[in-house]
């Protein structure tokens, strides 16, 4: 949309709010709009066929102006400096939420926006809740069992929100005397709505990566006097979001909310919702005609699973605008205080094994609910099944998404041809076409976008979008990439907008509203592989030492990484591959601090948690001359990993260490690390991902004699190390 359109648009706004009060009737709105189109023209295109014969909810609040300055702020990291949560994770419009904040200033002041278009400001605020002093209120110890932070937190305010706010995703803005900002997610519904589309704001997968107070699904960054385990098995909505996820607002900022602002931008008559809302079905989907799944939706209860399936069996058609959908299984359970699904369950790997943290107690008690991955025994219901494609892997770097099938409706206008490319599309994670007996009859794939996995054992790979019809005439959509919504909006900076993509997405939308279009052309069901290549893209080529990585580039190519070598091949044959390290340039600022992990049982794959073996293990702080050694015996299988945490260790900076393994001596542990720490952005945009948590660099060792000779250790009933001699020390996004 234009900026003149953009001025139009609100202009019809205050002309209507002049003439006919706050809320015009959809008559006048219409009409007022038709004589806008006439005089104006290029409003039309901006119109599209995305509006219905009346102006919708969603259409009458973009008219309204928006406030730019909501996102004006980058969130410290400290957990208590300014952090709330909200009583409940979503609301029906007409009902009220508590909100619980702590922060370290005296006072504290709670703006309420709405996120949307708003001619490109973004967000609109609702309402000012005026001033409240504050109270640095405790960070509660985990749960000895089960690793659940639950705060019990004194309330600080409640909001009672007007039965007339439109259905969406609000903000609360917390700002500190101090200066110091955060803010608190909640979604606004509309219970009873039969709005075309249906919205899900993946929060179960925002509560999983959440590690305010130290513990998520993948982390446990306390001493772990209370807790000894390497990530919980429960979280609670009952605590912030870390400040450092989208300033506080989960992984919204991420992906979902260039979504929401295209969307919103084109006048979709959207309703809102959470996973929460879809496991209870309070808003139920067979009163709309599309499904919407975005960004990073990972974590399904078996009610959500069973609720979508149900909904496309009925006709409602489904689009996944992400990857890496409905990967583990959940359950949800009440919080202390009885509140319904309060409480996050997931044991993961641990669930089928007889060790703590494990095993999931409804293991061989119920089986269809225990908490491991949808694909796995005892569930057994792969996500394809709903999908057509799912998550395989990771990607160290953003992949160009290539065209398939491109006479397909879907491509309608776009301009694409069969191997056309959109950049920097595919990543950070990918689905793909599986050939397990559970893909839809059917189904054609939409792009073949060739992919180096990099965690998962995949090495070289193809991600894949794709289209099918359910037996209802329900068509079922998924991008089988993260990075789709970016291809929407430019916020933040983004540069991967796509004016095709654009097309593609809005054709979908129209077809989920309004029925079939173009016949679609006899689907090709087998993707179209990749050209062979026999040059490996190695992650020592972008100055990123990764043995995972390399080796999954190694073992498609036969190519061996120097160094970093997976399968112990010696130099010469290596050295043309490994490219060393610049001199550094620069050292670590005075007060960084480094410190050693052991994930011995973990091993780095699939969780990844580290439990902290020893912080600054040369006793000091500048590492001016960093040299030390440090014995460790780790588990049977182990792996090492290193990071600097707090200052700007600059460019990049080089360790070098004496390991012991089972007090053998290893050799040639050279620690590597490059880039910076992860700057807060505006808005708290920063994407999670390889190499962009915690600020941590990755690193692994030749372990040699001493490592081969000790036992492969297999997790979950399968090999966890992909008949890899080397494990990765990594925290893994799964």
């Amino acid at each position: 949309m234009s900026a003149r359109q953009s001025q139009l648009w609100q202009r019809i706004g205050r002309t209507l709010r002049r003439r006919v009060g706050r809320f015009p009737t959809p008559a006048l709105m219409l009409a007022l709009i038709a004589v806008v189109v006439i005089e104006a023209g290029g409003l039309a295109l901006y119109l599209g066929q995305a509006r219905t014969a009346a102006a919708n909810a969603i259409q009458i609040e973009n008219s309204y102006p928006g406030d730019p300055t909501w996102d004006d702020f980058a969130s410290v990291e400290q957990h208590d400096a300014i952090s709330g949560y909200g009583s409940q994770i979503s609301i029906n419009r007409g009902e009220s939420i508590d909100f619980f904040v702590t922060t370290t200033a005296p006072s504290l002041t709670i703006d309420i926006f709405r996120t949307g278009w708003y001619g490109g400001a973004g967000a609109r605020k609702m309402a000012s809740l005026g001033s409240f002093p504050g109270v640095r209120q405790p960070i509660p110890p985990p749960d000895p069992e089960t690793g659940k932070i639950e705060c019990k937190w004194a309330k600080t305010a409640t909001l009672n929100v007007p039965a007339t706010w439109t259905t969406g995703i609000y903000l609360a803005k917390l700002t500190a005397s101090n200066g110091n900002k955060s803010f608190i997610f909640f979604v606004v519904r509309n219970d009873g709505g039969a709005e075309d589309l249906v919205y899900q704001a993946s929060v179960t997968t925002y509560q999983a990566y959440n590690a305010w107070g130290g513990i998520s699904l993948y982390t446990n960054n306390t001493n772990q006097s209370v807790y000894p385990h390497n990530l919980a098995t429960k979280v609670s909505f009952d605590r912030p979001f870390d400040p450092s996820d989208s300033n506080g607002a989960g992984h919204y900022l991420y992906t979902e909310y260039y979504f929401v602002r295209w969307a919103e931008a084109q006048g979709y008559n959207l309703t809102y919702t959470t996973d929460i809302d879809t496991h209870t079905n309070v808003n139920p989907l067979t009163n709309h005609k599309g499904f919407l799944s975005v960004g990073h939706d990972e974590y399904w209860t078996k009610g959500m699973r069973d609720n979508v399936e149900r909904a496309v069996g009925s006709g409602v058609n489904a689009a996944f605008f992400g990857a890496n959908s409905a990967y583990w299984q959940i359950r949800l359970e009440p919080n202390a205080a009885g509140t319904p699904n309060r409480v996050q369950v997931c044991y993961k790997d641990q669930a089928v094994f007889d060790q703590a943290p494990g095993p999931d107690p409804l293991l061989n008690v119920d089986n269809s609910v225990v908490t491991t991955r949808w694909r796995d025994a005892p569930v057994n219901r792969p996500e394809n099944g709903l999908l057509g494609v799912m998550y395989e892997d990771q990607v160290e770097r953003d992949y160009a998404y290539v065209v398939q099938n491109a006479a397909h409706w879907v491509y309608a206008g776009t301009g694409f041809v069969n191997g056309s490319k959109v950049p920097g599309i595919v990543g950070y994670e990918y689905d793909k076409v599986w050939n397990n007996g559970a893909t839809p009859a059917g189904l054609t794939v939409l792009s073949s976008s060739p992919v180096v996995g990099c965690c998962e054992g995949s090495g070289n790979s193809t991600a894949n979008s794709a289209i099918y019809t359910a037996p209802s005439g329900a068509r079922v959509f998924a991008a089988g990439t993260i990075n789709w919504s970016l291809a929407l909006d430019s916020y933040n900076g983004n540069a991967l907008a796509s004016a095709g993509l654009k097309r593609m997405t809005a054709n979908l939308l129209n077809n989920f509203i309004g029925g079939g279009t173009t016949t679609p052309p006899t689907p090709t069901s087998t993707p179209v592989a990749p050209t062979p290549t026999n040059t490996p893209v190695l992650a020592d080529r972008d100055q990123h030492p990764d043995p995972a990585d390399e080796h999954a580039r190694a073992a498609a190519a036969d190519q061996h990484a120097g160094r970093f070598d997976p399968d112990q091949h010696a130099p010469p044959a290596d050295t043309d591959e490994y490219a060393p390290p610049p001199t550094p340039t620069a050292t670590p600022t005075s007060g960084a601090a480094l410190v050693l992990y052991d994930n011995a049982f973990r091993n780095g794959f699939s969780d990844g948690s580290f439990s902290t073996i020893a912080t600054n293990p040369c006793d000091t702080t500048t590492y001016t001359s960093p040299t030390c050694s440090y014995a460790l015996t780790p588990g049977p299988y182990g792996a090492l990993s290193f990071r600097h945490a707090g200052a700007n260790t600059g460019p990049y900076a080089r360790f070098e260490f004496t390991v012991r393994l089972n007090g053998q001596p290893i050799t040639n542990y050279v620690a590597a690390f490059y880039g910076t720490p992860r700057q807060p952005t505006r808005g708290g945009g920063a994407r999670p991902g390889p190499r962009r948590r915690d600020a941590a660099q990755w690193l692994g060792a030749r372990l040699g004699a001493a490592e081969r000779a000790q036992p492969r250790q297999c997790v979950g009933g399968r090999d966890r190390h992909r008949q890899q001699p080397i494990i990765a020390a990594r925290q893994d996004q799964h």
